[in-house]
């Protein structure tokens, strides 16, 4: 077992380091900064098959030694694999963490993670959810800052996650962010954004 670990932990990362994480943090940017847009990051050149290239890319660029990620269901290919690229352990926790990795993770526990604090709002957590696909869902209406008037999106999320959003969003400036993936593409749900159902599925 730790020859194979070993072995994964050593896949490539981004074939070039500096550019393509650049280039995935500039799409996570957008997704948070335009609520209901698709943007598509930098698929690493290697990684584990726990992990899609979206959460790859996200690992790669956004944690450190100062913001360890969250596993759920402590997955032990992802957790090497971020050892080695990142140089850090992932938390037991996921109340400390600054990013966590929900990797089909359901229902969705929003309330676990960390909100941040009326001083320090902006240390909440980001999540990174994973998703069947970002279109075919039930279909919402977004609105809020980033959103002209309004947009429409339909990722296709457990029912239950919506009815937490509401109750995450209530906390605003306080809550989570979460970047919604599925392959190599990435759409931001930022706390400020409100979301109505329009139609089950």
């Amino acid at each position: 077992m730790g020859a194979v670990l070993n072995q994964i932990s050593t896949y490539a990362g981004f074939a070039d380091a500096v550019q393509h994480a650049q280039l995935t943090f500039r799409a996570a940017l957008e997704a948070l900064s335009r609520p209901g847009t698709i943007q598509r990051v930098v698929a690493p050149a290697e990684h584990p098959a726990e992990l899609e290239a979206a959460e790859a890319a996200l690992l790669l660029t956004l944690v450190d030694g100062d913001a360890a990620p969250w596993f759920a269901g402590a997955p032990p290919e992802a957790a090497a694999y971020c050892r080695f690229h990142c140089g850090v352990s992932p938390l037991a926790a996921p109340e400390q963490a600054r990013f966590a990795f929900l990797l089909g993770a359901s229902p969705l526990p929003l309330q676990r993670f960390n909100a941040g604090e009326a001083e320090l709002p902006e240390q909440a957590a980001t999540l990174i959810v994973r998703v069947p696909a970002l279109q075919g869902g039930a279909r919402v209406q977004l609105s809020g800052p980033g959103i002209e008037t309004f947009c429409e999106v339909a990722p296709r999320v457990e029912p239950a996650f919506w009815a937490a959003w509401q109750h995450n969003r209530a906390a605003y400036p306080l809550g989570v962010d979460v970047l919604m993936v599925a392959g190599d593409q990435v759409m931001g749900l930022p706390r400020s954004t409100r979301a109505a159902v329009l139609e089950e599925v």
